[in-house]
């Protein structure tokens, strides 16, 4: 399933591709613009992945448990130049496998970029 917003040029997608065991997010983030843009993370974390089941629950945030590097980064997007991530859910809330359904996927972005609002995808995908 597919889902994204666009800001200012800046377009940010994720795509859920469902197995049996496990959920692969596809996030892209294009600068469909023709100048350069430059985002700012403040940390190592370069997007943050947010799963809510039928009843809006979060069941899976990406940066739950994890740490990042403390360093400020300052990463150049040329303009048409895409970035992509992957990351995999193996359908775990608390140690335990969620119910099936339809679930909502949001991905934000962690950098900003001067005069862009943060990219934000949304998304849902079904677990059997």
């Amino acid at each position: 399933m597919l889902g994204n917003l666009e800001n200012k040029g800046v377009k940010l997608t994720v795509h859920a591709w469902e197995n049996s065991e496990s959920v692969k997010f596809i996030i892209t983030l294009l600068n469909n613009t023709d100048s350069e843009k430059i985002f700012i993370f403040r940390t190592g974390q370069q997007y943050d992945i947010h799963v809510l089941n039928p009843e809006g629950k979060e069941v899976y945030r990406y940066s739950k448990g994890r740490f990042f590097t403390q360093a400020i980064e300052y990463v150049n997007f040329d303009p048409g130049e895409t970035r992509k991530w992957e990351e995999t859910w193996d359908y775990k809330c608390d140690g335990k496998r969620v119910e099936p359904g339809e679930y909502i996927v949001s991905v934000t972005l962690a950098g900003n970029e001067e005069g862009v609002k943060t990219p934000l995808a949304k998304g849902r995908f079904t677990l059997s």
